[in-house]
Order: structure tokens, then sequence, then C-alpha cells
């Protein structure tokens, strides 16, 4: 079986190096920019059991989406992406194992 052994999400710093989709920003929805880089949340270590928990807004299910997203993981309903979205996870890393 193949496990996620790790996620790494971008830094403030790092998001400043994604290229602008339009330089107006007019209109532009910048998530998921922001949402976790501004916690300090950038690395995730997968054990074998891994909850995500914390209020509503702060960013679980943005979180899962870009896991799913980066993973290529069949989802049965659509994503709710912004204009930075798929931009962002291309950026992100992860490390798989096969080891538990």
């Amino acid at each position: 079986m193949i496990y996620l052994k790790s996620f790494k999400l971008l830094t403030e710093d790092e998001e400043k190096t994604i290229p602008c989709i339009d330089s107006r920003n007019i209109y532009v929805n910048h998530y998921p920019l922001g949402i976790l880089s501004n916690k300090k949340f950038t690395t995730i270590d997968f054990e074998p059991i891994t909850c995500f928990y914390g209020n509503n807004g702060t960013g679980k299910t943005t979180l899962i989406n870009m896991i799913a997203s980066k993973l290529k993981a069949e989802t049965k309903n659509s994503l709710n992406k912004g204009s930075y979205f798929d931009l962002y996870v291309q950026y992100c890393n992860n490390e798989m194992s096969f080891e538990e």
C-alpha cells in the first residue's frame, strides 16, 4: 500500500513568487493564498492517523482539497476553486511512502 508521508504548503514568501494572473486585481479571487501561510502552517508530517481540527473558516477543507488536487484523487463533487487554486497546488510538494 502507498501512504502520504508529508505535504508541504507554501510560506508567505513563497506565495509572493506565484505569478499574478491579473495585475489589475479586478474580480480576482486570491483563494487559497494567505489561508494557511498566515498561520505559519506549512508542513504536515502524516502519522497512521492524522486529524485536522479547528474552528469554522480555519482552512481544514481547503487543506484537504489541496491535498486531493495534488494527488489527483477522484472526487464526487467539484471543488470550489479561486483563480489561484490550481497554480498554488502546483507549487506544493508531497512525499509518498510504501511503509506505514
